[in-house]
């Protein structure tokens, strides 16, 4: 049976920092840049692109693995 993948996050300050956590308790800090935040983390854009650029390699890599390359 796969296993049930958890992720939460919780405000932290009173702008816009939050502690995320998954399934390791390795905690990520997002924020964004000032004024909004105080640029203390990673912006939940640059999350995104972290996370589709390591999918899509992921991706690539099983494909070329299978045939040998």
């Amino acid at each position: 049976m796969a296993e049930q993948l958890q992720a939460a996050v919780e405000l932290i300050n009173n702008k816009v920092k939050f502690k995320g956590t998954a399934k390791s308790n390795i905690q990520v800090f997002i924020d964004y840049n000032q004024p909004i935040g105080d640029g203390e983390g990673y912006t939940s854009l640059e999350l995104l692109l972290l996370s589709l650029a390591s999918c899509s390699a992921t991706s690539v890599l099983t494909l070329l693995r299978r045939i040998g390359l």
